[in-house]
């Protein structure tokens, strides 16, 4: 188990550097930070000056081997539009985000365990067919077209809930369902075959047979026995959540860590763009690597193997 952990946590560091690597490039072709900062009308002798003050005058090799050692230290430089180390902007973005990510992934585990499994248990019901026909809903429609029909129903016509923002629970609702309804459906799937494949095997029959009450079989002996799979999607859907809510919370101006690098990459802001992502990028490995330690305790065969 060691080893599978410690290859597993490899696995993660390399998908830093690698993530370090492709910001570091796709910021800079971008744009040009100091033109925009200083202007049209700045003299040549001062874009030189700022350039030089930022380090935006080294090669591209050094400039990178000094990002990464400085983001070893935690430093990963000033901003320039704010004048402000860019970690503590991503950082005072970050607990937005994680309330956003951890109340739409308890919604998804609310709406999409209990429902797939009632479809597998009733299967061929009206039940099982309204949650099908929920699945593919779920699955055509993009999270960003959903928000803003959520936007234009909710708060424009019924007005119910806030547009955008964030500050009271009603500010959520919008986000939360939106992030959260997408991956419940995937999640509702997996969760009615995996529940189909269980209800035929022996042992349920057997408890059906010992007189046992119908919820005491479906959640005690063949769910438990189901969620295997269910519980490894889950922590996939947590990891993919992570990148989706970024397209959230530009929809809902939600001030979170996603919002705050769109915005750093429109104003050339190479630092906080870096910050952010590199944060992300981490949450993203450390979610993968808790799913990897996981999915290797629950079968002890990917341990082998």
């Amino acid at each position: 188990m060691g080893r599978y952990i410690a290859i597993a946590i490899l696995r993660g560091l390399l998908s830093l550097l690698f993530a370090s690597l492709v910001v570091f490039v796709l910021v800079r072709a971008t744009g040009d930070p100091v033109r925009i900062l200083m202007g049209t009308n700045a003299s040549p002798q001062d874009v030189a000056r700022v350039r030089a003050h930022l380090g935006l005058d080294r090669p591209l090799a050094e400039q990178y081997l000094r990002f990464v050692g400085n983001a070893l230290r935690g430093d990963f430089g000033r901003s320039i539009p704010f004048r402000r180390p860019a970690i503590d902007l991503v950082v005072e973005r970050l607990p937005a985000t994680v309330q956003l990510i951890g109340l739409s992934f308890v919604l998804s585990l609310a709406i999409a365990l209990p429902l797939g499994v009632y479809c597998a248990v009733y299967r061929g019901s009206a039940l099982d067919y309204a949650g099908r026909t929920f699945a593919a809903l779920g699955q055509a429609i993009p999270p960003f077209w959903f928000g803003l029909v959520l936007i234009l129903v909710c708060a424009v016509h019924l007005r119910l809930v806030p547009t955008c923002g964030r500050g009271t629970l009603a500010n959520l609702v919008l986000p939360t369902v939106t992030l959260g309804w997408y991956f419940a459906v995937a999640l509702m799937r997996l969760t009615r075959s995996s529940m189909l494949d269980v209800l035929g095997t022996e042992y349920v029959k057997l408890a059906h047979m010992k007189g046992l009450y119908e919820r005491q079989v479906i959640w005690k002996h063949a769910f438990r026995n189901a969620a295997l799979p269910v519980v490894t999607f889950a922590g996939l859907l947590l990891v993919a959540m992570i990148n989706a809510a970024v397209t959230v919370e530009v929809v809902f101006a939600w001030p979170g860590v996603g919002s705050l690098i769109v915005e750093s990459v429109v104003s050339r802001d190479f630092p906080t763009v870096q910050a952010g992502v590199m944060l992300i990028t981490a949450l993203y490995a450390l979610s993968g690597l808790v799913v990897d330690v996981m999915y290797g305790y629950l079968d002890p065969r990917i341990r082998v193997s």
